[in-house]
């Protein structure tokens, strides 16, 4: 198959070197860094507080962001309430937590830790900066300077009261 060129000359597709594939493989994380390439997450919970466990194919770098998007949706007064956060990790320890538009910093709760170790970054975040919501909307992401390295869907996590 031969494609005609923008100046009218015929380009071969297999001369040209793939720069996009499927992330199937995240072969883009593994080149950049090794570090921001997001294997699985983990998540548990109890009345006060949802346990994370985001698990990395290699050891966390503290050269990478990685945002915890929650959206914790429940009833108050009556009516639907979502708190929407961004908990931003860099490890070894330091955390931030930004509102629904990610741009302004909030107080992080007394009751907020964060730990990288090794492959993993755990953290505990206090159900109630999210309402006390009943469901959560989860994502996580990982960045270098900027640049989205991985991101994994929204997954929904039912919680008991």
């Amino acid at each position: 198959v031969t494609v005609k060129g923008s100046i009218g000359q015929s380009i071969n597709p297999t001369a040209v070197p793939v720069v996009l594939r499927d992330p199937v493989d995240d072969s883009f994380a593994r080149d950049i860094m090794g570090r921001g390439d997001i294997a699985d997450v983990e998540a548990a919970a109890n009345d006060t507080s949802l346990y994370l466990c985001i698990n990395l194919d290699k050891d966390a770098s503290g050269q990478m962001v990685y945002d915890v998007a929650l959206h914790g949706i429940g009833m108050q007064r009556g009516r639907v309430h979502i708190a929407k956060y961004t908990v931003r990790l860099q490890p070894p320890d330091r955390v931030k937590v930004l509102n629904v538009n990610g741009i302004e910093s909030v107080e992080i709760p007394a009751d907020l830790h964060f730990k990288a170790h090794g492959r993993s970054l755990r953290l505990e975040v206090p159900r109630s900066l999210l309402g006390n919501a009943r469901v959560v909307l989860l994502a996580v992401s990982s960045t270098f300077h900027g640049l989205t390295v991985d991101k994994t869907a929204y997954k929904v996590l039912r919680l008991s009261k």
